[in-house]
């Protein structure tokens, strides 16, 4: 008899674990939506967040000048204690979350944003000591220049962007080279995990990025048409990742599914284009704007409200302060979904390790692509015109734009590459010739 109720009780157990399952298996059959529906939370904390250590996505949109309210954002967090965990952007969010990623603090990226130089590389412009390299602009030449091709008396040409990005393209270089390196060049091992969203126009498809240079990934994400020159990595021209996909939330659901997503979007109010703003009609055409009422099945919307144009990067304060006021609107609502806490020494002790594990920025060799014999044989023996085989960044800043300053040279992209047997950075330069 004791027999028989242990069978039932076992059977009892099996159909019981069996409805369960059939449950879980029709609450994730089908595919992942683009932008998965938002319900906006009160008191209620994930499930997720009852089985394990509570994870914290941050998703933050392209929009220009206006993405630049997501150090806001970024700072009202950290000051309230909440942990951020995982980062996914698009174009400026990319830019601000890539920082994020490197170990900034909010006060160093709000205190690069508001310098001059960060204004000026924006506008695609170069630092002041280096005016002296810098090639001087044709003051005759009009927005858009027709050029005749040598081979061909009716081929011509447009330009495919308004502002050279050699030296942002550097800047980028700087800013990511140690952090990659210390990551093994795999987005996972960064201060925090990080996705960024770019575009292949030829496929029509995103293109995420999880491991490889972290500066080629952040230049194809923001790279907004017709302002920036498109770059290519792995066979495929990429451009902004905003036309398909500017609120990567989907990604960040699929990538790393936290508990619980806070999205910054401020590219919701994208005005409508104007006959004389070729910019605002590129725009129109091109970028996608996301729903603001969908984020994640459990998420947080905040959307900052400034009115900086898509390249003013003047009054940056106001639009920091933008992302930081529509945060701390949304504080109650956060600090009542989120119950777990980073303290200040928690966060400040994180990023002392993370940044003692960075390798110096010191350079090696120098290797030039896409010249011929000749000219490349050239531009390395610049570099190596100072002496010392070992140079700094500050060695190799000057000689860099000294090297841009000749006619002959279209654009330059640098790839510093870190060579674990010697503990020094080998950097790739390719260069285009100017047309």
């Amino acid at each position: 008899m004791k027999g028989f109720y242990l069978n039932i009780f076992s059977l009892c157990c099996t159909l019981l674990c069996a409805a369960v399952w059939q449950h879980a298996i029709g609450q994730t059959n089908g595919p992942i939506p683009a932008y998965p529906p938002l319900f906006e939370l009160n008191t209620i904390v994930p499930n997720s967040a009852l089985f394990g250590e509570e994870k914290i996505g941050l998703v933050l949109s392209g929009g220009g000048a206006r993405g630049l309210a997501h150090i806001g954002v970024i700072k009202a967090l950290e000051e309230n204690n909440i942990p951020i965990d995982f980062v996914t952007g698009t174009s400026m969010g990319a830019i601000i979350g890539a920082m994020y990623a490197t170990g900034l603090t909010p006060a160093q990226m709000e205190y690069m944003v508001k310098s001059e130089q960060f204004s000026t590389l924006a506008k695609g412009g170069l630092d002041q000591q280096f005016k002296f390299y810098f090639k001087k602009s044709d003051q005759s030449a009009s927005w858009i220049t027709l050029k005749m091709a040598k081979d061909s008396i009716t081929h011509t040409s447009l330009p495919t962007n308004l502002i050279n990005s050699v030296a942002i393209d550097f800047m980028f270089m700087e800013l990511s080279a140690r952090s990659e390196a210390a990551a093994k060049y795999d987005f996972d091992n960064l201060f925090v995990p990080y996705r960024c969203v770019a575009a292949d126009i030829v496929s029509k498809k995103q293109v995420i990025f999880s491991e490889g240079h972290l500066n080629e990934a952040v230049r194809a994400s923001a790279t907004f048409p017709f302002y920036l020159k498109p770059i290519t990595v792995n066979g495929k021209l990429l451009f902004d990742g905003g036309l398909f996909n500017n609120f990567p939330a989907d990604i960040m659901t699929r990538e790393f599914n936290p508990s619980l997503i806070i999205g910054s979007n401020v590219s919701s109010g994208v005005a409508a284009p104007k006959s004389d703003d070729v910019i605002s009609q590129i725009k129109n055409m091109l970028i996608q704007r996301p729903d603001s009422t969908v984020v994640c099945e459990n998420g947080i919307l905040i959307e900052p409200d400034n009115d900086a144009g898509t390249f003013s990067f003047t009054n940056t304060q106001a639009i920091v302060d933008s992302g930081y006021s529509a945060t701390i609107a949304k504080m109650p609502e956060i600090l009542k979904s989120i119950r777990r806490r980073v303290s200040d020494e928690e966060l400040k002790e994180k990023r002392s390790k993370y940044q003692d594990n960075l390798p110096e920025l010191i350079f090696d060799n120098v290797h030039v692509l896409g010249l011929d014999k000749n000219q490349t044989k050239y531009v390395e023996n610049i570099f190596k015109t100072r002496g010392s085989k070992q140079q700094t960044i500050d060695d190799i800043k000057p000689v860099y734009f000294r090297v841009f300053e000749d006619d002959k040279i279209g654009t330059i992209f640098p790839i510093a590459e870190y060579n674990e047997n010697t503990g020094l950075f080998d950097l790739y330069l390719t260069i285009e010739k100017a047309k």
